[in-house]
């Protein structure tokens, strides 16, 4: 046992970002219908089926053993916003 997980157990403590990862990694895809997509250096995306459509939704990391939402069950994007991207630039 790794220290940084001796110290986590006897702490009881699991961030947001691990916990959703150990979900995610105990899942099958009969869970939710999920499939998994190894992206390379320890890097993997998960697709859910949201409306009939496999949607990519969770991003990976098998380095640090954590995992990040970015597309939420209504389609949203949680990593950016409108007032991330500079419009003018894109233009025609």
């Amino acid at each position: 046992m790794r220290i940084r997980d001796y110290i986590k157990k006897l702490l009881g403590k699991e961030n947001k970002a691990e916990m959703l990862y150990n979900s995610l990694d105990k899942a099958t895809s009969t869970d939710h219908l999920v499939e998994y997509d190894v992206l390379g250096e320890g890097m993997t995306v998960v697709r859910e089926t949201l409306m009939d459509y496999m949607m990519p939704r969770f991003l990976m990391d098998d380095k640090t053993q954590r995992a990040y939402e970015f597309i939420d069950g209504q389609w949203k994007y949680l990593t950016i916003s409108a007032d991330d991207v500079e419009w003018v630039t894109i233009l025609v």
